[in-house]
């Protein structure tokens, strides 16, 4: 059983959560470098229900999330190319997002495939955002 600190959080999501800083830090130093360069945040959650013999009928749950921000540097947006260029970058951070959580957490749900389309069409609106504000259209 995993001690729990005040908040109810176990020390490794407690550690998974500082790591999931560090990443994000990170990539906000490498978008600054890059002139902030218009982007998308694409995050990803996947739950985990834990079933443990002499238990209660009630499952604590945890909800985890891994969180990306694509970059539409290198893109022209007023592009039909470039729309589909970010498009991919989402679609590609999202299945990679899904993937690690999968690998951290197993038996959490959605399955990676799914986790990856709704995370993918959950950041679809920015992409459109960011189309339109350029001037392009999809």
């Amino acid at each position: 059983m995993s001690s729990y600190n005040r908040s109810g959080m176990s020390k490794r999501h407690l550690a998974i959560a500082g790591a999931v800083v560090l990443m994000g830090a990170s990539a906000l130093g490498s978008v600054a470098a890059a002139a902030e360069a218009p982007s998308v945040h694409v995050q990803a959650t996947r739950i985990h229900v834990h079933k443990e013999r002499d238990s209660s009928s009630v499952f604590p749950v945890d909800e985890m999330s891994l969180s990306y921000r694509v970059s539409a540097a290198g893109l022209d947006l007023r592009t039909k190319d470039g729309a589909k260029a970010l498009e991919k970058r989402v679609e590609d951070a999202a299945s990679g997002a899904c993937r690690e959580l999968g690998k951290a957490y197993p038996f959490s749900e959605p399955n990676d495939e799914e986790c990856a389309s709704i995370t993918a069409r959950a950041a679809m609106p920015q992409v459109k955002a960011l189309v339109a504000a350029a001037g392009g259209t999809r």
